[in-house]
């Protein structure tokens, strides 16, 4: 039972976020408290990813993309997702609409959350 995001996954928009899916694993890690200034400032794309093992909040991430095309990974659960929530919800365009339709979750995909426009 993982909480980290299964590569070989498909999406909800299959064209939108191809590529999280697609990333290879040395690509995707988990977000340490140290790092997140740097990410959030640096961050181009959020998705959610959830699963059909559990409960939502402890069987589901934030993806937080960033230009170099790393993703980082914050569990629901997690103690940083306090700090990271309130930061995206601020985001301009931020589907917080679509995160709520994530609560119960037991499907597993990866949803699209908000990206930074050119």
């Amino acid at each position: 039972m993982s909480t980290t995001p299964d590569t070989t996954q498909h999406t909800e928009d299959e064209s939108a976020l191809a590529h999280v899916v697609s990333a290879p694993e040395r690509l995707v890690q988990r977000l340490v408290p140290a790092d997140l200034p740097r990410v959030l400032a640096n961050l181009v794309e959020v998705a959610a990813w959830t699963s059909r093992d559990g409960h939502w909040q402890e069987h589901a991430s934030f993806l937080l993309g960033t230009g170099d095309d790393h993703w980082h990974v914050v569990d629901f659960s997690a103690p940083l997702a306090s700090e990271v929530v309130p930061r995206l919800l601020g985001l301009p365009g931020f589907r917080a609409d679509r995160l709520l339709e994530l609560v119960g979750s037991r499907t597993e995909r990866v949803v699209g959350l908000w990206a930074r426009t050119a």
